[in-house]
């Protein structure tokens, strides 16, 4: 059985989370079985990736609204998941605050009266992947399913480290611009822990950003 180290280890190098992630209320840390339950979540999320082949949109689809699923209410709650790397701030156009990421992968709850303000006002930052809005039926409802098919998440940029070099380069070409910097730092962090040391990969993304993993230079 796994201990609390290994089970947050493996939510931090698989599934992008961060100390910040294993407290709970009154920042109180997180137990045994809310971890458990938390890493059961994730493996459950890349076994649909991978059994759908990334087209039905499943992968998005973490918070569903009961029974009238199209129907949104202004104060409906829907996760979002930061998909560039950085921190990343959205300020309210509708009073809600500042919206905060601080790297890829992060999730956060947002109204959807907000999002709906996002896809009036800041598309950009929907169709480029910037904000990942993780609710299928709202993903239709803004027509993003064609932007979708391209989008990393965590889960995604592990399978993409282990298609074939030619298949990494399409991916690489398709990606908004933003994205193509994130999966480049995705994966010189797995090379810069070892968990990347395929010598073709390796070449194949140094050759598609002219970067060398080794020192952050460029090549040419």
């Amino acid at each position: 059985m796994a201990t609390i180290k290994e089970i947050k280890e493996e939510l931090v190098r698989d599934y992008a989370y961060s100390k910040a992630d294993f407290t709970g209320e009154n920042d109180k840390p997180l137990n045994f079985k809310q971890l458990e339950a938390i890493l059961k979540k994730e493996k459950a999320k890349a076994n649909v990736v991978e059994e759908s082949g990334d087209t039905s949109l499943d992968e998005f689809d973490l918070e569903a609204i009961a029974e009238e699923k199209s129907k949104f209410k202004d104060d409906d709650l829907i996760t979002v998941m930061a998909g560039i790397n950085g921190r990343l701030l959205h300020n309210s156009q509708v009073g809600n605050g500042v919206f905060e990421f601080r790297r890829f992968g992060q999730k956060n709850k947002i109204p959807y009266k907000e999002l709906k303000s996002m896809n009036n006002l800041a598309r950009k930052t929907l169709t480029d992947g910037w904000f990942i809005i993780l609710n299928k039926d709202l993903i239709k409802e803004f027509n993003l399913e064609s932007a979708y098919t391209h989008f990393l998440t965590p889960a995604r940029v592990d399978q993409i480290l282990k298609m074939r070099t030619d298949d990494i380069r399409e991916v690489i070409q398709k990606l908004p611009k933003e994205m193509r910097t994130t999966l480049f730092d995705e994966a010189k962090r797995r090379y810069d822990t070892g968990e990347l040391d395929s010598s073709f990969i390796i070449k194949t993304f140094e050759d598609e950003y002219d970067i060398s993993f080794e020192d952050n230079l460029p090549i040419k």
